[in-house]
């Protein structure tokens, strides 16, 4: 299932958010398991999973790197960013405010980068970024 085709979306990381809700609901509205035959169920699985990927900018870039041939499992994170990680983790120990704020900061240039890599065509590079936010957001 494509979820780009299955919402009219064209296939990038900058979608139209509103246009994906309206065309959920209406897709909603077509294939709800309590309007149509039970075989529909399915369908309307197919519907809110997919809602819930694109709108989710960790999710969408994900999908997007799996529908280039890229799979985030084959990511290696770089030893720089892994002392980084390790910063992070004395930063918390000293200061969780500050470890917070650094963490929120470190995310958005990710993102920031990820959005222009994958802009740029430039899959593998997006996918090593994409790797570093799954790092950081599981950092606690």
């Amino acid at each position: 299932m494509d979820y780009y085709k299955l919402f009219d979306l064209e296939i990038v990381y900058n979608i139209d958010k509103k246009a994906l809700k309206d065309r959920y609901f209406s897709l909603q509205k077509q294939h709800h398991p309590d309007k149509v035959a039970s075989s529909y169920d399915e369908k309307s699985a197919q519907i809110n999973k997919g809602y819930r990927v694109l709108m989710d900018d960790f999710s969408r870039a994900q999908y997007l790197l799996t529908l280039q041939g890229f799979n985030l499992s084959d990511a290696k994170l770089e030893v720089n960013f892994m002392n980084e990680v390790m910063d992070m983790h004395d930063l918390k120990r000293n200061n969780t405010h500050l470890f917070e704020a650094q963490k929120r900061i470190m995310l958005q240039e990710r993102y920031n980068n990820m959005q222009l890599e994958l802009e740029r065509q430039d899959f593998t590079a997006a996918l090593s970024t994409l790797a570093e936010i799954k790092a950081l957001e599981n950092l606690s």
